[in-house]
């Protein structure tokens, strides 16, 4: 007896476990019956049963609409959101840290910080440090010493249509973008010299200091892609209209100085005399 309802228990079992099927569906509205073993970050690998074999299937969530598993558990990978809790920890992620790669080979250092405010802007502040290494040669200190500032609102462009996109590049930091910013840098540069004497007497030092300032109004446009779950990489490039002024006059109108030093740190002018300016860089980012 007692052999016969261990059969008859296991043979219940065996049919509860083969009612008990998970449902995937497609972007494109195809429904799998099958039951899913493993949900990854951007993939998800289910068992199903083709011509009476069983085969394993590993799909991107990208391509998938939703899941319903047999438990009762349902996620939306399509228009509703990505609902999965790895997938959703991720989507919440809203702000990044970020450092210029190229600034110290420039003689400064640029820490950024960005806040997603919709899931199609958010707001980008950047503070730099300016003179770092370069000095006057004789030990006496830094040439240049100051500090620039960069901020404006990033505004994401539309996504393309003509593919479907992981989880990584639906993030609402993630993509192509615009961003109007405004910028401004002020450092002081300091000259060291010695003089000649006559009759062989020691040289005199001799220090000089200029007060340099500039601002900028831009237009950038760049791209972040995400390098994992926690990293990125920004790269941009921006065009605009700037002004600068040497000891509290404006150059190059300063008949002194007829030219005006092209590189502002946060901006560079095309020339001289033109207003015109640009900005660049990459950031590596964190993601928290």
């Amino acid at each position: 007896m007692s052999t016969r309802i261990i059969l008859l228990v296991s043979f219940f079992a065996l049919m509860h476990r083969a009612s008990a099927q998970d449902t995937i569906v497609y972007a494109n509205g195809e429904r799998i019956i099958g039951q899913v073993e493993e949900i990854q970050r951007d993939l998800i690998r289910y068992r199903t049963s083709s011509a009476g074999n069983a085969v394993v299937v590993s799909v991107e969530k990208k391509d998938l609409d939703r899941l319903h598993l047999a438990g009762g558990q349902r996620f939306q990978y399509g228009p509703g959101g990505w609902t999965d809790p790895a997938s959703k920890a991720f989507m919440q992620r809203k702000n990044v840290v970020s450092l210029d790669l190229f600034a110290p080979a420039l003689d400064h250092v640029t820490v950024g910080y960005e806040r997603s405010l919709t899931p199609r802007s958010s707001l980008v502040l950047r503070v730099g440090k300016i003179g770092l290494w370069r000095t006057d040669g004789y030990g006496e200190g830094l040439v240049d010493d100051g500090f620039l500032v960069k901020m404006g609102p990033k505004l994401m462009l539309a996504k393309s249509l003509r593919r479907s996109s992981g989880l990584y590049a639906n993030h609402p930091l993630a993509g192509w973008y615009l961003r109007p910013e405004v910028l401004f840098s002020y450092w002081k540069n300091t000259s060291y010299y010695e003089l000649y004497t006559p009759f062989g007497l020691p040289y005199e030092d001799h220090v000089t200091q200029e007060f340099h300032s500039s601002a900028a109004v831009n237009l950038v446009f760049g791209g972040q892609f995400f390098l994992g779950d926690r990293f990125c990489l920004d790269v941009y490039g921006g065009m605009g209209y700037g002004v600068s002024w040497r000891n509290g006059v404006t150059e190059p109108q300063d008949e002194r100085y007829p030219q005006r030093e092209n590189y502002a740190f946060s901006h560079t002018f095309f020339g001289g005399r033109s207003p015109l300016c640009v900005s660049g860089g990459a950031l590596l980012g964190y993601v928290f």
